[in-house]
């Protein structure tokens, strides 16, 4: 009998919410002042169990769990861990130019008080941007003293959001062979809103148009700048604007007939993202 590992939709939905909820509960309270931020923890935590307790209660009667085989996890793993590596995340890869900033702000909220201030020629200035990926791992880099734990604890936590957002994918798809969901794992990586083919294409009648910046995911049209990106290129440059995106979006399926728990499962977005 092959072994199988079995996920929950309960255990999911704890998993996702825990991810999402827990730096936002780390920031308000090494961030702002605890008469502030206690109140707004608790009180922030008694409408995610609220809402924890409704989809229980809605989807009690429903098919709850999502079964992949043990082999097929496991070489899904090791690609997504991969496609981690090859993104830059922990810094054992060469990383984009992005991470010139993504490596300073982390390592600011490592380093100095929280929260973090400039002072210069007399003005101070917060470090204001939207830093919800880097809360955890500046964290525990912080209570280490170490830049560099830091940087292991981003690889971790980053590579737990990708598998969540790979286990939802599967969810919302329905997947259930098993050659499928090795193959959703590929489509998580590489998935492209311009794919390479039709790119070479538009390239050849409207060469002048593209903006390459080494990568042909841009062109203009007219006096816009469009960018058509793959998932791997979101990782490799923007990562901490993608992940909590991208689960919220499936999260949001989840609650799709639920409006009164929309806003408790967008707030969030605004520490982590611009979307």
């Amino acid at each position: 009998m092959k072994r199988q590992l079995i996920i929950t939709k309960e255990n999911y939905l704890k998993l996702i919410v825990i991810y999402i909820y827990l730096p936002i509960a780390i920031f308000l309270l090494g961030w702002v002042k605890l008469y502030i931020s206690i109140p707004i923890v608790l009180l922030s935590g008694y409408f995610v169990f609220k809402m924890y307790q409704c989809f229980k209660t809605k989807k009690a009667n429903e098919e709850t769990s999502l079964t992949i085989n043990l082999w097929t996890f496991a070489i899904i793993l090791i690609f997504l861990a991969g496609i981690c590596y090859l993104a830059g995340w922990g810094g054992w890869a060469p990383q984009s130019n992005d991470w010139n900033k993504h490596n300073a702000i982390m390592h600011d909220m490592v380093e100095r008080s929280w929260p973090v201030y400039y002072n210069r020629s007399g003005d101070a200035s917060m470090l204001t941007y939207y830093i919800g990926q880097y809360v955890l791992p500046a964290f525990i880099g912080k209570l280490f003293h170490s830049f560099r734990v830091a940087e292991l604890m981003q690889f971790i936590w980053c590579y737990f959001g990708l598998v969540l957002v790979y286990i939802g994918l599967i969810r919302t798809l329905e997947v259930k062979q098993e050659v499928k969901k090795l193959g959703v794992a590929f489509y998580l990586a590489f998935f492209s809103g311009l794919l390479i083919v039709v790119q070479r294409l538009l390239l050849y009648f409207f060469e002048e148009n593209f903006i390459s910046f080494g990568d042909y995911h841009w062109v203009r049209a007219f006096e816009y700048m469009l960018q058509y990106r793959s998932n791997f290129v979101d990782l490799r440059w923007v990562y901490p604007q993608c992940l909590v995106a991208w689960r919220t979006v499936l999260l949001l399926r989840e609650f799709k007939d639920e409006i009164q728990h929309y806003v408790i499962l967008m707030i969030p977005l605004m520490l982590y993202s611009t979307i």
